[in-house]
């Protein structure tokens, strides 16, 4: 045994063979023999302190696992929700190239937010416009969001209005 274990193992020694109190460390103000405080040095633990010791080293490696797992759980839960709105985000951006799309691919121009499309009907074929018309591509059941429900209500209200502005435009 080096020289402090052997100076530590006499000073608890003396401690625990005299009436020494020690005031507990949480505060509480109650006090106690330090005989039945079960001291130990560095790692030469009691049996008791080891006891504690390992169980508490046992906890703390299984709250590392459950941490990992947590986190793992979580990147797992995103992805999963984050994919479908991917693929919404993929059809959005190919949904006039697609087979079964109702309108001429040529004559969409795509905005994409908050609304997907302006589909100038006609634009592409005959070179008139014969209506202007607001698309939203959805997936799934996603509903409309708070701005595309005002767009809609907008455009139902007939709300709209066509603008010029720079040189020349009176503005």
């Amino acid at each position: 045994m080096g020289k402090r274990n052997q100076e530590a193992a006499e000073l608890i020694e003396t401690l625990e063979k005299n009436s020494f109190y020690a005031e507990c460390p949480c505060g509480c103000g109650n006090t106690f023999l330090l005989r039945e405080a079960d001291l130990f040095y560095l790692e030469n633990f009691t049996d008791q302190a080891r006891e504690i010791y390992d169980q508490r080293l046992l906890d703390a490696k299984e709250g590392k696992l459950k941490l990992k797992e947590r986190q793992a759980n979580i990147a797992e839960r995103l992805e999963k929700k984050h994919r479908p709105i991917q693929a919404g985000h993929i059809s959005e951006k190919i949904a006039p190239c697609l087979a079964g799309f109702c309108y001429n691919h040529a004559d969409c121009r795509s905005l994409l937010d908050p609304i997907d499309y302006l589909v100038f009907e006609g634009i592409s074929t005959k070179g008139v416009v014969s209506r202007i018309i607001f698309t939203e591509i959805k997936t799934g059941k996603n509903p409309l969001n708070d701005h595309q429900k005002e767009i809609k209500a907008l455009v139902a209200a007939k709300k709209v209005a066509f603008d010029t502005y720079g040189r020349g435009s009176g503005k």
